[in-house]
């Protein structure tokens, strides 16, 4: 965890605008410490729209919240319930401090001492990091290579399969993070979009979502520059896009195969620009549920790509894979035109599930006793062992103690007894208002956004934010750019949408569909 020390540093001077509010306060702390407020919200495990809303005055944090914020902004212990006091509004804003020098600071290694903790959803405290990447340095190395290979002009096809919970989405989203990280320029652009089980029917969706994605985060004239005479054809099945660009619709003319063919090529010419232009990382999610249109789609795309700076990642079970004979067909036609590599992950060793949880609990490492506690119920699966560190976490067999973890001998820990129960365990915990809204965003799909959220429930943004507050907090859901949020694993999603029953599943469909 990062401590920060401060200096007191008063603010004098009167600039425009309210200056003895709280959130004019906040912004100009957090600026001192050389935070974003995407990093603040980060920190203190909350959605970037809260901490807009605070700077802005449009709203006050809960008590919660601003216990995070005080720890974030390095208020020293004894000042921490006053500012508490002034963030909920219940004291006026006097001659408060701001923040320098950023140092690091160690947490020192858990402890065998037993400790009875009183656990509530409002005192449980996770890990900072939901998840680092071990044991997959050569994998990752590989597509490192592939990606450089595809810079030169020459696309290239990577196959990432392996069981749930095994970390393929996790793998590729580290390659993404180092392509855009400071130092190695502005990095390609990154279209992602997922197949899903319960949509399967639905044409052409991870594309639209993948595409949607990223031109809603560009400025208009970005957009209207890069779409050209595509933009017309691209808003039928981006409907938005008729309403950000001013495009009047109309309806398609021709035969169904002309129509077909004159949405393929704006989508093909759209992702060639951007390949020409930034260089272009198209990741597709879970292809094993990909429908037909979607897949005719992908087939014409490759063609069109096969000699610009792409890379085509894909990740699928296998299990999965091998029913569907067209999946089949289109994976040999990938390895014989395009050459395409493929990875299979394997489960962790022993030693990887150590450094996992030493990284997860920010040790140099956890004891062999509890590391081979953990990999013998969980044999290795990386999801499962996040997942059931995060269980006896709520369950206060590991616990926090001032700054550092601890926890309980391996002989009294409580080891669930499936996957399923810890998901459905930490789902228990969440108030009735924050089920709700995980409910509506898992029929959204695996990514979604705030103001589709709004929509859907029909509920004031206000009401919301606390409730996606605490999803976040429990890092059940992890924050984006632009006010994007995604869930930190299918399966959770997957549990959220399965416990509703059919006659729910069905009513909340028919929500989302209408509003």
């Amino acid at each position: 965890m990062v401590q920060l020390r401060y200096k007191k540093v008063y603010i004098l001077e009167t600039l425009a605008g309210n200056t003895d509010s709280f959130g004019y306060w906040l912004k100009r702390r957090r600026k001192a410490l050389d935070l974003t407020q995407a990093a603040l919200a980060d920190q203190v495990g909350c959605a970037l729209v809260t901490i807009k809303k605070i700077e802005a005055d449009e709203r006050r944090p809960s008590r919660q919240i601003a216990a995070r914020l005080a720890e974030a902004l390095a208020i020293p212990e004894d000042e921490r319930e006053a500012f508490i006091q002034t963030a909920r509004g219940l004291q006026a804003v006097h001659r408060l401090e701001m923040a320098q020098e950023p140092i690091q600071a160690s947490i020192p290694a858990a402890s065998e001492t037993p400790l009875q903790v009183e656990a509530t959803p409002v005192t449980i405290l996770h890990p900072e990091r939901l998840v680092e990447l071990v044991g997959r340095s050569h994998e990752l190395a590989l597509i490192r290579r592939f990606w450089e290979e595809a810079q030169a002009g020459q696309m290239k096809v990577l196959l990432v399969q392996g069981e749930p919970g095994i970390g393929k989405t996790r793998l590729v989203e580290e390659l993404l993070s180092e392509l855009h990280q400071p130092g190695n320029g502005a990095g390609p652009v990154e279209l992602r979009g997922g197949c899903y089980e319960f949509e399967a029917t639905t044409p052409y969706l991870p594309i639209v979502e993948a595409l949607r994605g990223w031109l809603d985060a560009q400025p208009l004239q970005t957009r209207r520059a890069l779409l050209g005479e595509a933009a017309a054809d691209l808003a039928h099945i981006i409907p938005d896009l008729y309403t950000q660009l001013g495009i009047e619709p109309e309806p398609f003319s021709g035969s169904m195969q002309e129509q077909r063919l004159r949405l393929y090529d704006a989508v093909g010419r759209t992702l060639n620009q951007l390949a020409m232009t930034y260089g272009l990382v198209l990741f597709i999610d879970d292809l094993h549920w990909i429908d037909q249109g979607t897949l005719a789609l992908l087939a014409y795309l490759l063609r069109q790509l096969r000699h610009s700076p792409v890379l085509f990642v894909t990740t699928y079970r296998e299990a999965e894979f091998e029913s569907q004979a067209e999946l089949g067909a289109a994976r040999a036609d990938w390895r014989r035109h395009y050459n395409a590599r493929e990875i299979s992950l394997q489960r962790l060793s022993l030693e990887d599930t150590n450094a996992l949880l030493s990284k997860m609990f920010a040790q140099d490492r956890v004891s062999e006793e509890f590391a081979e506690a953990v990999y013998t119920e969980t044999e290795g699966n990386p999801f499962f062992i996040v997942e059931l560190a995060y269980a006896l976490i709520d369950h206060g067999m590991i616990y926090r103690v001032e700054d550092r973890w601890e926890r309980r001998a391996v002989a009294e820990l409580e080891l669930p007894s499936s996957i399923r129960d810890t998901i459905e365990h930490r789902l228990a915990r969440l108030s009735p208002e924050c089920l709700q809204l995980l409910r509506y965003a898992a029929l959204l799909g695996k990514q979604f956004s705030f103001p589709e959220l709004v929509a859907v429930m029909e509920t004031p943004e206000e009401r919301l934010l606390d409730p996606l507050d605490e999803a976040l907090q429990a890092r059940l859901i992890l924050a984006g750019e632009a006010d994007i949020f995604r869930f930190s694993h299918d399966k959770i999603r997957e549990v959220l949408y399965l416990d509703q029953n059919p006659a729910r599943q069905r009513l909340l469909h028919r929500q989302c569909a209408e509003r």
